[in-house]
């Protein structure tokens, strides 16, 4: 998530963890749901995985063009 938003991702909701009112939550693994946008093509987000709740989303204005993103991932 870091890379990303060193790449120039914007985090547009969630990124972070979330603070619950019992306390015995605080300390486990848990991240909110995230979405990012601004999201170069070559951005790590699009060539790795993700482990989370966390989805890049990318601005197309084609079928074709999109469908190019797509197959050009790894």
């Amino acid at each position: 998530m870091q890379a990303a938003l060193a790449q120039g991702a914007r985090v547009e909701c969630g990124g972070r963890r979330p603070t619950f009112a019992d306390a015995k939550l605080n300390c486990g693994n848990f991240y909110l749901p995230t979405v990012l946008s601004n999201v170069p093509l070559q951005g790590s987000p699009f060539d790795e995985e993700i482990f989370g709740p966390v989805v890049p989303l990318m601005r197309f204005t084609t079928e074709k063009e999109a469908v190019d993103a797509a197959n050009s991932t790894r």
